[in-house]
């Protein structure tokens, strides 16, 4: 493979998944009545599929830094999304968790997110969409290992 295939390749496969992530978030923030932003969204979503955080485990899953993860949090709190929440055996960890109108609201944009995503995917040959997922996940396990490897020499 050429170098200027790859790198044509590549600027224009970064530039279709940002125009198609833009109008998927458009069209679903157009069916939610619900007053919070796509970064608030990612935060949110994190927290409802572990069930409760720390700051730092979400400024490492979102590669953000603890700052902003802490004034995301903050608006959250006040908004009545999230709560903080002790942990019960280590006084210095704070837990941040979804309340119960936090939930429901996240629940409702991923139903409309899910609803939205499986009205174009079901428009394209089931072929295409599973080589598609083969190919995300092969992409996927390279960059994992390389994250692995860099762990690891960093540890020596």
């Amino acid at each position: 493979m050429s170098q200027s295939f790859l790198d044509e390749s590549l600027y224009r496969l970064d530039e279709l998944m940002q125009q198609i992530l833009r109008s998927l978030y458009r069209k679903v923030w157009r069916s939610v009545a619900v007053e919070i932003t796509e970064s608030q969204f990612g935060l949110c979503k994190l927290v409802k599929r572990h069930g409760c955080m720390t700051v730092s485990e979400l400024a490492e899953a979102l590669g953000v830094s603890l700052s902003a993860v802490t004034v995301t949090a903050d608006k959250l709190c006040r908004s009545g999304f999230l709560e903080r929440r002790p942990d019960k055996n280590d006084r210095r960890v704070v837990w941040l968790a979804l309340t119960a109108e936090g939930d429901r609201m996240i629940s409702e944009i991923l139903e409309v997110w899910h609803r939205t995503v499986k009205s174009y995917f079901v428009r394209l040959p089931a072929g295409d969409v599973k080589r598609l997922v083969e190919i995300c996940e092969k992409l996927l396990a390279i960059v994992r290992a390389e994250e692995e490897r860099f762990e690891i020499q960093g540890e020596g």
